[in-house]
């Protein structure tokens, strides 16, 4: 089966779940799509396409089954649409699945995006959650420069990134 019809079955699958909220079949089903999407081979280049797309509309249909695809096989081709849906406001975009993706990866390309992420005011994010991911995802890349950014962000105006990076330069320090 392809990675295409995958999604769309998974898709409609989830969607029906949803709609009758029946939690426990929406569980399976996101179990089963992750299980399905990990035991398929050369993908890359599909996603890769599909993450195109959601840059250009990212309120299309199944965007997040794309993002979960992508993270299950990791690759270099998808920095270019993942890193423009770093930097997107949109709601629509689940930045936290793309911040994700880059932890992943442990591409250091990210770092950039990943930092203005740090400061950036994003409509839903209020409690600074997706900011303190990507953060994390900061540290886990672990180049200098990240720990520079870690460091830089000890004195950040917002509470929960500067705990967390307090948090993240201990832990690389421990790991020493």
């Amino acid at each position: 089966m392809s990675i295409e019809k995958l999604v769309k079955e998974y898709s409609q699958k989830l969607a029906e779940a949803s709609t009758q909220q029946q939690n426990k079949d929406v569980s399976r089903l996101s179990t089963e799509y992750l299980t399905e999407v990990s035991k398929l081979k050369n993908v890359e280049v599909e996603i890769a396409q599909a993450l195109s797309k959601i840059v250009s509309e990212p309120c299309m249909d199944n965007r997040n089954l794309w993002i979960l695809a992508a993270q299950l096989h990791p690759s270099g081709l998808y920095f270019d649409y993942a890193n423009a849906m770093l930097m997107s406001d949109d709601v629509c975009i689940w930045h936290e699945g793309i911040i994700e993706l880059a932890q992943l990866t442990k591409d250091s390309r990210y770092i950039e995006s990943l930092e203005e992420l740090l400061s950036k005011d994003l409509q839903y994010d209020t409690d600074k959650a997706v900011a303190v991911r990507a953060l994390e995802a900061i540290a886990e890349i672990g180049t200098p420069e990240a720990v520079d950014i870690l460091k830089r962000n000890l004195a950040s105006p917002f509470e929960q990134i500067r705990e967390e990076a307090e948090i993240m330069l201990d832990s690389l320090s421990e790991s020493d």
